[in-house]
Formats: C-alpha cells, structure tokens, sequence
C-alpha cells in the first residue's frame, strides 16, 4: 500500500511544538521568496494540467528554433546586418509568458543552441561551423554579430516587465562542456573565458532593453562540486570560482546568480543522498550538492561572493527504480532543505511525468500514463505543510548529516 503524505496545515493558536511548524512560516530573506513561491516544474505543465500547482515555470528556449534563413518581418539589426527569426516561435514564448503572468507564475527561461547548420555558418558557435549536430548544446561564440541580434530580439520580445521572463538561464550544465555546452575543449580557462564573454553579452542585452532592473542572470551548474566527473569535466566550484572572478574584472556592476541542479549525487540511485553522505559531505570539499548538504553551497556563495546573488534550483528530480516511497522521500527532503534556506528563490523539479526524455532514470512525478506516484502528492502539498511523519524523516536526515 503506497504512503500518503498528506498535508496538515498548523493554525495560529495550535500548540504543536517545533516539529510541527508550518513550512510557511519559514525566515524569507531580503532578496528572498515564500515557501509557496518558490516551487515549480520544468515545461508548461502548471498551465496545461488541470490541478498543478506551483509558482515557478522553467521552460527552454533554443535559439536554432527562432532562427529563420529567409527574411520574416521580426528582425534585429546588428552592425550593418539584419538577422530575421520566425515570429510564430517567438509569439508562442510571448503566449505563455503572458498565461504565466495572468496566474502569478514566474518563468525561467533557458537560453540553449542546438547544432544547426545555418547558425554555425554564421558563426555563433564557439566549436567552430561545423557544430551541426542536432541532438548536441553548443556554446555560443561571444564575438558573433549574429549571437548578439538574438540576444537582442529575445530580451526585447520576452524580457518586459509586464509579462517577460524572470530568470534568465545561460547554458545548461557548462562545467560539463562535453556532454551540455560543447565547446571542443575540458579546459577551465576557455571554457569560462567564453562563458563569461557571453553571460556579459546577454546581461548587457536586457540592459539595453532597460529589463535588468526586473530580471536575473544565471549560470548553470550541475551537481558536481569538487567532482569533475572523472576528468571528463569541470568541477562546478572551479568553474564558480573563475566564473566569479572574470566577472569581477570585467564588469563589477553585473548582477549574477547561480542556477543549480540538486540531484543524488548517484542520479540513478536516489537512496545515495543518505546512505553515501560521505558524497555530500559538510565542507567546501564536497563532491557533489544533494538535498543532503545545500548549506555548503548557498553558505559558500553567501560568504564568498555575498547575498545579493541568489541561488535557484532549476532542475532536480529523483530517480523511482528503488521504489516510489524513496522517490517521494527525496522530494520532500530537497524542499525541505531548500525552502529552510534563504538563499534559494525557486526549486524548479525536471520530470512532471516519464516521458523517454530522463536517460532511463524514470524521474516523474506521475508515471507515463499520468497516474501519479507519491511524489505526485508530495509536489502537490509540500508549500503546506508535511506530514509529521515525512517532517520527521527531513529532520532526522539532515541531523545525522550535521546539519
């Protein structure tokens, strides 16, 4: 029989001692959002899913799909060039922009190339003209004219103030430039080099177009903290680091804040978050950020860097192959230690339901034909209060870790 993690809202008046605490009265900070602001999904599923709740919207957006060869009336001019995009993509992201806003949603947008022949050919990708492979992220080349018009068009038609896009999302993963921003290279110098360029080209862009007073800039890194993924990537701190610093030499005044994704650190085994904390361990020398150590992160970036850059969780998800209980259990615990902290603005979770697209990892909140699993009812109710037994399990989990 599956648990049922109800919700039990506490009342005012009711004494019910500390493990009973409403998750919504949790410290907000300065820069901070409510418990029941900052949980969301990946895709669109709050807008076309009867009953989904949530305030955080991720969606993607691939700059090869508003990329047209043929001159269409949206365009953008860059030093004596024109360069045209296919207004009926830019108007859908403009459509669900503005159905999020009427529901108090706020969007991520992810900004992603894929391999395309006619943008390589203009150069926009760091990898050279021949990064054409469709199923591949690309880098972006921060010295093309082209990459800057599609800066432009987007942060013009998708960043106002009225509806536009909240958070912005550079890359996906980019300290693993191999397998999520190919760049043709592991080194940590051209890797940041590049990627800093072109964080400073898109946040100059919503400048231009006056929506950084009302929107953020990210970096995205995976979960990998000292781990490079057995020398096939970049260690995220190292990455954040050089990241960091580049900034600061190039351009102090630029706001940046850190999109993180809080997996296991074994995704396929979601039981390693507390059965191997010596993976998600409480220092600076972590090898990977879990539910089990957030601190370490937000802490880290709070005291290096300061608290005005924000962290948001924008894709975890937990694997359901040791059963739905451990799956629910570890959804409860990344909110859990997320919506306690005050660093984080949103946690934003991957898989609303098995669809083929998880790496065989089965990370749904529902199975493929929609019915849902506990973590279903765990999503649904967490920005309430848990059950007392699940609070519990939170507690206990995070004290014998440390924290």
């Amino acid at each position: 029989m599956k648990r049922k993690w109800l919700v039990h809202r506490i009342t005012a008046g009711l004494a019910c001692g500390a493990m009973c605490v409403s998750l919504l009265a949790a410290p907000i900070g300065a820069f901070g959002q409510t418990a029941s602001q900052k949980k969301g999904l990946q895709g669109d599923y709050m807008l076309t899913e009867e009953g989904v709740t949530g305030h955080q919207m991720l969606l993607n957006l691939y700059l090869d799909a508003i990329d047209s060869e043929t001159p269409t009336d949206k365009n953008y001019y860059v030093n004596g060039n024109n360069y045209y995009f296919e207004p009926s993509v830019l108007n859908a992201y403009v459509t669900r922009l503005k159905e999020a806003a009427e529901r108090d949603i706020d969007v991520t947008l992810v900004v992603l190339m894929r391999g395309n022949a006619h943008c390589a050919a203009m150069g926009m990708m760091a990898a050279g003209p021949n990064a054409t492979d469709p199923n591949r992220l690309y880098a972006l080349n921060p010295d093309s004219d082209a990459v800057e018009a599609f800066f432009g068009i987007i942060a013009h038609d998708l960043g106002n103030s009225e509806y536009g896009a909240k958070n912005w999302i550079l890359g996906n993963e980019v300290n693993m430039p191999d397998a999520w921003n190919y760049t043709g290279t592991n080194d940590l110098e051209t890797n940041v080099d590049l990627y800093t360029r072109t964080f400073l080209l898109l946040s100059q862009m919503l400048r231009v177009e006056g929506y950084d007073r009302y929107a953020k800039a990210s970096i995205s890194l995976d979960h990998s903290w000292t781990d490079d993924a057995e020398g096939t990537g970049i260690a995220g701190k190292a990455f954040l680091d050089a990241f960091a610093e580049r900034m600061k030499r190039m351009d102090p005044s630029c706001g940046w804040n850190v999109a993180y994704h809080l997996y296991a650190p074994r995704l396929e085994q979601t039981s390693s978050i507390w059965q191997e904390p010596w993976l998600s361990g409480d220092s600076e020398e972590a090898l990977f950020i879990s539910p089990l150590n957030l601190p370490v992160l937000t802490d880290y970036v709070r005291d290096s860097f300061g608290e005005e850059h924000r962290i948001l969780l924008t894709e975890q998800g937990y694997a359901v192959s040791e059963g739905e209980t451990v799956q629910a259990e570890a959804m409860a615990l990344s909110f859990y230690a997320a919506e306690k902290n005050d660093m984080v603005d949103a946690v934003i979770y991957r898989s609303f339901r098995d669809e083929g697209t998880d790496q065989g990892l089965d990370l749904g909140l529902t199975n493929a034909d929609g019915t849902p699993r506990e973590a279903y009812e765990v999503y649904q109710t967490m920005d309430g209060a848990l059950a007392p037994e699940l609070y519990e399990r939170c507690e206990q989990v995070l004290e014998a870790a440390g924290f």
